[in-house]
């Protein structure tokens, strides 16, 4: 295949993989993500791999808006066939005592950009006529989360602006589906402090795995993607019982112990 694929927050966890999936496809890869040094390394890489192929990558804070903005207008007048928009970050905490800060670049990554991006890139797209778009939410995104309150509710925007997206597209041979992941042995609950909660203490799935999925079910045209039984199984919970009992299990789960 020589796709161009566009991929947020390529250099580790679910975005790492995806990168790494495409590369090997033998896809053209646009990587985007804070690290420089990683992105060239990930780039060089993937060229010895396949010599043929064109690898780049651009080093962007996407939490802040003019370095989206420059992201975006780079991308403008390129061809892309695949976006995945990754990038993003969570926090764990109580709300009242959590830097509020950190939780506007939160929402500005998660939300902001994410859609800055999928409208630059998708709009190209539809004189194109095809493509695909991925945003990766989350199992969050199905419920609220104490101690995770505005994590989950930048995650639900993301859930619910693809699925009307995924509609409005219909007719344009341009797919948007949304990816929803339960806990994935990433860099992500250390870095959201999730590691130290109960959500992060069973077993978790592995990137590739949540990759491997999320790709199939993409090229099927699936909407919502939910990777795995137990995810499965918590989704339709979180919409099917009563939202007190749902509090509580969820507020038991993410308290850090």
């Amino acid at each position: 295949m020589n796709r161009n694929v566009v991929i947020t927050g390529a250099t580790s966890g679910i975005g790492k993989a995806f990168a790494e999936m495409f590369a090997g496809m033998g896809d053209s890869v646009i990587l985007i993500a804070r690290n420089e040094g990683k992105l060239k390394e990930l780039c060089g890489r993937f060229l010895k791999m396949n010599p043929g192929r064109e690898y780049k990558y651009f080093a962007a804070d996407l939490s802040k808006e003019k370095e989206t903005e420059s992201v975006c207008s780079w991308l403008y007048s390129k061809n892309i066939d695949i976006l995945v928009n990754n990038a993003g970050f969570g926090m764990t905490g109580a709300f009242m005592e959590l830097d509020g800060h950190e939780e506007e670049e939160m929402m500005y990554l998660n939300i902001f950009a994410l859609t800055k991006l999928t409208k630059y890139v998708g709009r190209q797209m539809v004189l194109r006529g095809k493509g695909y778009i991925l945003n990766v939410s989350s199992l969050a995104s199905f419920m609220p989360n104490p101690y995770g309150d505005v994590y989950a509710a930048t995650k639900a925007y993301v859930k619910s602006f693809t699925e009307g997206l995924s509609e409005e597209l219909n007719g344009t041979g341009v797919f948007a589906s949304v990816l929803c992941p339960g806990p994935t042995k990433t860099g992500f609950g250390r870095r959201s402090g999730m590691d130290r909660t109960k959500v992060f203490s069973g077993k978790v799935m592995l990137p590739e795995t949540v990759v491997k999925i999320a790709y199939r079910k993409m090229l099927q045209h699936k909407i919502e993607i939910v990777p795995g039984v137990k995810n499965k199984l918590g989704a339709f919970l979180s919409r099917t019982a009563p939202l007190k009992p749902v509090l509580k299990i969820a507020a038991d789960e993410l308290k850090i112990h």
